[in-house]
């Protein structure tokens, strides 16, 4: 248990939250950050086998198959924003410079939605289990601690909130910068012609997913005159 929340708090500090840098940072620290997420749950596994209880060891078995199926998707994701922004650092990523293209913000909003998946499973929230359920045969993540008490229990529960709270930032963070490059797109476009005509305006990513583009609508003036008389009637 107390290297499952060491590890948990240690990959906490890789992540930026908003526009503040995180605590640690290094070139790198995305690998060292999916290696800390890998120890942490390796530990947690050692932990539940520890106590010799099959109901644990059931759930090992359950969350060592879970970790073989979230940690490839994690490794991608973190390898699509390194290769997107050319950095290997969580505070590079998310400062850099973002392409005012659609192929970048829809890149983004998918690995934001992929990040919020792999924290259900790291939480083990619905559909993936159910903490509520008090049936061992059913657990993934309960089980597991169902033998500990005291400090451990603590330690074990602490680290996982740790844990969830840096991959809910992740992918918190993800979306914004993929709301952000989609919001950069009209406002290079305010700065063009056809702005000033009202025409071709890219329709945001965002959106089109919500289905909320045909509640927009935007107004040209080709003079000073028109603008004049459509601000008088306002």
């Amino acid at each position: 248990p107390a290297l499952y929340l060491a590890a948990a708090v240690t990959a906490l500090l890789f992540i930026p939250v908003g526009d503040l840098p995180p605590v640690v940072s290094f070139p790198g620290d995305l690998v060292c950050f999916i290696y800390l997420l890998a120890l942490s749950r390796a530990a947690l596994i050692l932990a539940a086998m520890d106590t010799g209880s099959s109901f644990e060891g059931m759930g090992a078995s359950r969350e060592a198959l879970y970790g073989a199926l979230v940690e490839p998707a994690l490794l991608l994701t973190t390898a699509t924003l390194a290769l997107m922004t050319g950095h290997t650092s969580f505070a590079a990523i998310f400062s850099a410079a973002t392409p005012v293209e659609v192929r970048f913000t829809i890149i983004l909003l998918l690995l934001g939605y992929l990040l919020t998946k792999i924290f259900i499973v790291e939480q083990g929230r619905i559909p993936v289990d159910d903490p509520r359920t008090h049936l061992e045969l059913t657990m993934i993540h309960e089980v597991m601690c169902l033998d500990y008490c005291g400090i451990d229990l603590a330690f074990i529960q602490i680290a996982g909130w740790l844990k969830g709270a840096a991959l809910a930032v992740l992918a918190a963070d993800t979306l914004l910068l993929g709301a952000m490059a989609d919001s950069l797109q009209l406002l290079v476009w305010s700065k063009t012609e056809d702005a000033q005509h009202g025409r071709n305006r890219p329709a945001p990513v965002l959106d089109t997913l919500l289905g909320t583009a045909h509640r927009r609508k935007v107004t040209g003036f080709a003079t000073a005159a028109e603008f004049e008389a459509a601000k008088a009637e306002i």
